[in-house]
């Protein structure tokens, strides 16, 4: 396995792990909160005590309604931008640039950016620390999109 395929793998693992936490706290923040998704979840239902106490939704940290404004937002965010960056880093992998020395580094940088930019939402709640987060990964994922345009568009012409 080459090392681009290595950095990808761990990629798409950490970009999926932090998808399912940030589900979990957008579960636990809205039984918390008391701010249901639908008018159905505010009702009592059989099972509701046994999903406060896994959620530990009694705790108070990560339960305020602010806290699900940001979440729901992190979840619509990491929804909008990170399939297409595994499109394009997947595409890049094959036909790009994945033979040089710098393509794992870019995978690797698009997570992290990933992962700064939810510290930045949720947790420091710093701008402009936040957009640059962002605007470091969307501007991988888009050279990685243009470098696979440019490859299939040279080769096309040969």
């Amino acid at each position: 396995m080459s090392a681009y395929e290595d950095a990808f793998i761990l990629s798409m693992g950490l970009l999926a792990g932090k998808s399912l936490l940030l589900h979990l706290a957008m579960a636990r923040a809205r039984v918390g909160s008391k701010t249901p998704a639908l008018p159905e979840d505010g009702r009592p239902f059989p099972l509701k005590g046994l999903l406060q106490t896994v959620l530990l939704s009694d705790l108070k940290f990560g339960t305020h309604p602010d806290t699900v404004t940001r979440l729901a937002g992190l979840e619509r965010n990491a929804t909008e931008n990170e399939p297409f960056f595994a499109m394009a880093a997947f595409a890049y992998g094959t036909v790009a640039g994945a033979t040089s020395a710098a393509a794992p580094a870019l995978v690797l940088a698009y997570t992290a950016s990933r992962y700064a930019h939810v510290l930045f939402y949720v947790g420091v709640r710093a701008q402009p620390y936040r957009a640059l987060s962002f605007v470091a990964g969307l501007g991988i994922a888009l050279f990685m999109a243009g470098s696979v345009v440019v490859a299939k568009v040279s080769s096309a012409g040969k």
